[in-house]
């Protein structure tokens, strides 16, 4: 969100709330249509493109584009009053939504209604969904049960075919994935998933999974990767959370990342515009918020001297330009 005063929380069986820091107050944000008629964990997700949208999921998809205080359908009814128990949004195009209950999964596009996905065969209950941040079309799913070798599986085209990508992993229930991506500040990207007592990680294009730290015998439930702090966050069923460094990542730093590349970009804090000087010759240029979220890019002649920032709400910014050769500077802004 662009106001960290506003945070969002829910209670069993669909119980939203809104939680103001500034006043104190808490407000009631649930669907009226839909009181405490929920699944004991009511699935819902904050768009990552539209700061006042929330998407949620009970016995049908509900949206809000004001922060909860109203809601309408989204699509329409398709899981013949079965509870909702994953839902997902795609980074790169909000329009693209994955939702699930136990073992059916449904995906709404921008041009069509909510469609079916075929799951793969024997899968048990779907855990957690994942989409890709560039391409919405592929998509993680990993699976409870104590199936061998059925716990993580990737489709490159909506859930049309999949990938099981379980390979090595022990034979325990997949509860949380996570994606890291190289192009939000790290050397490699790869794919967290969360069992008992374990977190691993697989690189891309590798088939070898590696554990990744120690922890209690319990349920990892929910895995969040914060780039800005170069940490994983994990949340346990009934063991609190946990925070380790992802120092195996080589993190980029948001100092200069290439002495070769001098730039300066300023005011800092700003209200309307930027000015950049540099004597390299920039061809591409991300700007980040706070949540490594990508919000623009430019390219090549795109890129100009000033940089107007009256699309960009209040907070903090990571500006990364990359010049010709491929070194990259990243640059922290305020905006006001």
């Amino acid at each position: 969100l662009s106001n960290p005063n506003i945070r969002f929380w829910e209670y069993q069986l669909g119980g939203m709330r809104r939680y103001d820091a500034l006043t104190g107050n808490n407000s009631n944000i649930e669907p009226s249509q839909q009181t405490s008629n929920g699944a004991w964990h009511t699935p819902y997700t904050l768009d990552p493109n539209n700061f006042s949208r929330i998407v949620c999921g009970f016995q049908r998809v509900y949206e809000s584009n004001d922060l909860g205080d109203t809601w309408t359908f989204l699509g329409s009814d398709f899981s013949n009053g079965a509870s909702l128990r994953q839902l997902a949004i795609a980074p790169s195009n909000s329009d693209f939504v994955y939702a699930s209950t136990n073992t059916n999964l449904w995906r709404k596009t921008d041009v069509t209604d909510w469609a079916q996905v075929t799951v793969p065969v024997g899968i048990s209950s779907i855990t957690e969904i994942v989409v890709d941040t560039d391409n919405p079309d592929i998509v993680y799913i990993s699976s409870s049960g104590f199936i061998n070798g059925f716990k993580v599986f990737k489709s490159i085209d909506g859930g049309s075919t999949w990938d099981n990508i379980s390979y090595d992993l022990p034979n325990l229930p997949a509860y949380s994935l996570s994606l890291i991506d190289s192009q939000l500040g790290t050397s490699e990207s790869g794919l967290f998933v969360g069992t008992i007592g374990s977190v691993y990680y697989l690189p891309e294009g590798n088939t070898e999974w590696h554990k990744y730290g120690c922890l209690p015998a319990t349920q990892i439930s929910d895995i969040e990767i914060q780039y800005s702090s170069g940490k994983i966050f994990i949340g346990t069923y009934g063991r609190g959370m946990f925070e380790a460094r992802l120092d195996n990542f080589e993190l980029l730093s948001t100092d200069e990342i290439n002495a070769e590349i001098q730039l300066s970009i300023y005011p800092n804090p700003a209200s309307e515009f930027v000015t950049i000087e540099t004597d390299a010759a920039i061809a591409s240029l991300v700007i980040y918020d706070q949540y490594s979220r990508k919000v623009d890019s430019f390219e090549g002649n795109e890129i100009s001297d000033v940089i107007s920032l009256k699309n960009l709400s209040s907070g903090i910014y990571y500006f990364t330009f990359t010049d010709d050769s491929g070194a990259a500077v990243t640059k922290k802004l305020v905006k006001e």
